[in-house]
């Protein structure tokens, strides 16, 4: 495969990225933005993007490939789950040729979108393996680009943005980071956490969980913080005071929920895309909506894995009854249940 065009299409893909992002957090953009629906690669396959087939149609390296395949094991395997309970995950078998067989047989979910679903399908295995190799590197090939770093010094877009703004003794001038004061006001509630510019008239979101940035946020309403200033994420930048939040950032089976029930699927799972393992499953009858979250860093009591739960009965667009639950799993249920989601934890 072209390294060149390889690092092109990455450039394209992120530029893309960018601007699925940018319209997540736009009402008047969210209801034309179909690339939210199943993620951006897999939808660029679905549309037949010129530059993703061009790609598809060149055979991988395999030994780069199976790199990129023994890293993905590497870090899945190195989760909560696996090092509270080892024997919880069954171990890979090692990596070898036929590599289409192999990715087929143990992890069958990284190429799904070419093979048409989530049920096992080997058709386009048997006729065209090549391509299915050329997909999976190229999506571990963007999954392990380091173009989102978030920690990265530089910030060309802040950069610019205020670069008349402040003093040579401000901490933007010395480090980069933008003050909480009059002009700039900490949006605390907001997920993900932001801070809105009433000079620029941007919101910037920055890198701060929401249950810290509700702490930070009381001491300094109760001014026992005076001063702080946090680092702006430079692509996610927005015009005027945006507050529109999202329950997570991608979704591997269902839609971005909404209460359109007739439109809302019966099972629709969300990830956040920095972490695969950060789930929020919604699961909707007749009668019942049910979201539950399945996280990386779970909780445990005693010998049982605890999720939470919030149950839903409505009739027609009226909420009836509204619970939440806690869940316990024993190691066997949760094991099932990370595949199924019908699977009941009655530990």
């Amino acid at each position: 495969m072209n390294e060149q065009e390889v690092l092109s299409f990455i450039d394209y893909y992120n530029q893309k990225l960018d601007q699925m992002n940018y319209d997540m957090y736009v009402e008047s953009k969210q209801q034309d933005n179909d690339y939210l629906v199943c993620g951006l690669l897999p939808k660029l396959f679905l549309k037949n993007d010129p530059k993703l087939l061009a790609l598809l149609r060149q055979p991988c390296n395999h030994d780069n490939l199976k790199e990129l395949l023994q890293r993905y094991l590497d870090e899945s395997s190195n989760t909560e789950l696996s090092k509270l309970v080892p024997d919880f995950s069954s171990k890979k078998p090692e990596i070898i040729e036929p590599l289409a067989e192999w990715i087929y047989n143990y992890n069958y979910m990284l190429a799904y979108p070419l093979c048409g679903g989530y049920e096992k399908d080997n058709t386009l295995m048997i006729s065209d393996p090549e391509m299915i190799l050329s997909y999976v590197y190229i999506y571990l090939r963007i999954n392990y680009s380091d173009r989102y770093f978030d920690y990265s010094f530089h910030q060309p877009l802040i950069d610019s943005l205020y670069k008349d703004s402040f003093d040579k003794s401000s901490t933007f001038k010395k480090w980069g980071l933008l003050p909480i004061d009059n002009n700039r006001i900490l949006c605390a509630l907001d997920e993900p956490v932001r801070i809105y510019d009433k000079t620029t008239n941007r919101t910037i979101f920055i890198m701060l969980s929401r249950s810290l940035a509700l702490i930070f946020d009381e001491l300094i309403n109760d001014h026992f913080i005076n001063s702080i200033s946090f680092r702006g994420i430079d692509n996610r930048i927005y015009e005027g005071e945006n507050h529109l939040s999202t329950i997570c950032e991608a979704v591997e089976k269902g839609l971005i929920f909404s209460f359109d029930l007739e439109k809302l699927p019966n099972i629709t799972k969300l990830y956040k895309e920095c972490n695969f393992e950060d789930t929020l499953w919604v699961i909707k009858d007749n009668q019942n909506i049910t979201f539950e979250e399945l996280c990386s860093d779970f909780h445990t009591a005693e010998d049982t894995i605890v999720t939470q739960l919030i149950h839903l009965e409505y009739d027609n667009d009226c909420i009836t009854h509204i619970d939440h639950e806690y869940i316990f799993y024993s190691i066997e249920e949760y094991d099932q249940r990370l595949r199924n989601p019908h699977t009941k934890g009655e530990a």
